[in-house]
C-alpha cells in the first residue's frame, strides 16, 4: 500500500492530538486483532501491520509487511526474512524500503518519490552500512532509487548493485 501522509498537521491543541492519537491507536489495535485472528486460522505469514510514530506535533504511520523466505532445504534458522516498510515523513516525502535479513547478511533497497530525498539518502548509505557492520551484520547490498518499488507483476528494472543480494533481480 502507499505510505500514509502525516495525519495531524492542522490540529491545534494537545487534547485534539490525544483524541486523534487514541483514534489511530484503536484502528491499529483493530488491525492487529484481525492479524492475530488470521494467525489462529493458520495463516502465519506474511504479516502486515502499521505503527504510528509521533514526531513533535505530527503523527506518521509506518506500514510493515513481514515475510519469511526459505531457499531449498534450509533449516528453519537459516531462513531469510524480508521486511518491507512504507512511510511518508513530511521532510522526506513518500518512501519505501525492503530489507532482506539472512543469518549471514543484510541487504536494503530504498525508493524515494522525491529526487531530493534520493540524493539525501545516497549521502547517508555509507553511514547506515557502517552502523549495521558495527552491530555485527555483513552488508551484502545497499541501494537507493527514485520512484516506487516494482510490483510483483512488473518486470525488474536495473539499478545500483553492490553485493550478493539485489532486490531488483
Amino acid at each position: 500500500p502507499p505510505p500514509q501522509a502525516a495525519t495531524l498537521p492542522g490540529l491545534a491543541g494537545a487534547g485534539e492530538m490525544l483524541t486523534e492519537l487514541a483514534r489511530q491507536t484503536d484502528s491499529t489495535m483493530a488491525r492487529l486483532q484481525l492479524t492475530q485472528l488470521s494467525l489462529l486460522a493458520g495463516e502465519a505469514l506474511p504479516l502486515f501491520f502499521e505503527l504510528p510514530v509521533r514526531d513533535g506535533r505530527q503523527i506518521d504511520l509506518i506500514q510493515f509487511h513481514l515475510e519469511r523466505q526459505a531457499a531449498g532445504n534450509e533449516q528453519d534458522e537459516d531462513k531469510t526474512w524480508r521486511v518491507m516498510l512504507s512511510f511518508n515523513f513530511e521532510g522526506l516525502g513518500p518512501m519505501h524500503t525492503v530489507v532482506h535479513l539472512s543469518p549471514d547478511a543484510v541487504a536494503t533497497t530504498w525508493w524515494a518519490e522525491r529526487e531530493s530525498t534520493v540524493r539525501f539518502l545516497e549521502t547517508q548509505l555509507d553511514m547506515l552500512e557502517e552502523r549495521l557492520q558495527a552491530m555485527g551484520f555483513r552488508v551484502a547490498n545497499m541501494a537507493c532509487m527514485h520512484g516506487h518499488p516494482p510490483s510483483s507483476d512488473s518486470p525488474p528494472t536495473t539499478g545500483p548493485h553492490r553485493g550478493l543480494l539485489d532486490e531488483q533481480a
